[in-house]
């Protein structure tokens, strides 16, 4: 091969090459300006260094060296347990030119509050949420999860502290309803859409809880108390309704008795009344053909009877009596006709 065609060779590969360069550099700037955005997600074009427009899913074209899509920063949290068996959190930055509006999760670290009657307390809240306006969170806010995080810690202290140690222990649910009314007008205008807030612990210190079991250990041994309190207060109160029932039936059978022997008695007189009618009615028949009074005639008897009595139960007694001239003439008249 001549010296020629050997100078032809490299004056036509060096020609070649000053072709190529600039047409690939041209290819390579034109494929770099076409920009692909994954769902879920959206990417903000800025031209000449202003807001232009809001990229959504799909395949998009950008200006060479007049638009630029800008960058969004992110961070994310790394729970590990260290060497000395202690929980860390490690914060990483993220930059990425593209905004992801999906749901998300912000897990903030443990919050130390004071309740309303001085007890304190662990909480662990968490904040689901989503980008509403990639706009306004790309330039309303510099670090947008540190300003989710500072509003949660924020309304966690003003709810929690206008409530007792027992309110937030059994109103979880109200207290993530409160945070959550009380941050969404703060968190839109940020551009974030907060969809709920929960609280994974709400853990008492360790005096708390020392106070709380003995607390605890307190309230059970009152409710014994009461409990035998009130066993006691009911066993008195059936012996004594035992008791009164047991007066009652006995008041009732001696009330029947004595209603049964009262009968008995006026049966028993209205039977003896009725005898001593007849006698007497017997004996003034008997006397009538002596024309003797019965009623004098019994009188008499009763006395007789009455003088015998005092004369067998005394030894010495002295009796005055009235002179009865109708009782001395029916006695000569009974003595006369016998």
């Amino acid at each position: 091969m001549s010296e020629s065609q050997i100078l032809a060779i490299v004056v036509g590969v060096s020609l070649g090459i000053v072709a190529v360069v600039p047409l690939a550099h041209f290819l390579f700037g034109l494929f770099g300006m076409v920009v692909v955005v994954e769902r879920g997600t959206v990417a903000i074009v800025e031209r000449l260094g202003r807001f232009n427009r809001l990229l959504g899913s799909g395949v998009h074209f950008l200006i060479p060296s007049m638009d630029d899509l800008r960058p969004f920063t992110r961070r994310m949290q790394e729970k590990f347990v260290d060497v000395k068996g202690q929980d860390v959190v490690r914060l990483t930055e993220i930059v990425s030119t593209r905004i992801d509006v999906r749901e998300s999760m912000l897990e903030v670290a443990s919050l130390k509050l004071v309740s309303r009657d001085h007890a304190e307390l662990n909480v662990n809240p968490t904040l689901l949420f989503r980008i509403s306006d990639p706009m306004r969170a790309a330039y309303e806010c510099k670090d947008l999860d540190l300003h989710l995080e500072r509003l949660v810690q924020t309304c966690m202290r003003s709810v929690i502290g206008g409530i007792s140690l027992d309110d937030t222990l059994a109103s979880r649910q109200e207290i993530c309803n409160q945070c959550l009314h009380r941050m969404q007008p703060a968190a839109l205008d940020i551009g974030v859409t907060i969809t709920r807030v929960d609280l994974l612990d709400v853990n008492p210190t360790e005096l708390v809880q020392n106070a709380m079991h003995r607390q605890l250990a307190s309230e059970r041994v009152r409710r014994a108390l009461v409990a035998t309190a009130s066993g006691y207060k009911e066993q008195t109160k059936t012996e004594a309704e035992g008791k009164m029932q047991g007066l009652i039936a006995t008041s009732k059978g001696d009330q029947s008795v004595a209603v049964l022997r009262a009968r008995g008695r006026a049966d028993s007189k209205r039977k003896v009344a009725a005898a001593e009618a007849e006698a007497v009615r017997i004996i003034g028949d008997a006397l009538k053909e002596y024309k003797v009074d019965a009623t004098q005639y019994l009188i008499g008897l009763r006395y007789i009877e009455t003088l015998t009595n005092i004369v067998l139960r005394a030894s010495h007694r002295t009796i005055h009596m009235a002179v009865d001239t109708e009782l001395y003439g029916a006695l000569s008249i009974l003595q006369d006709s016998s």
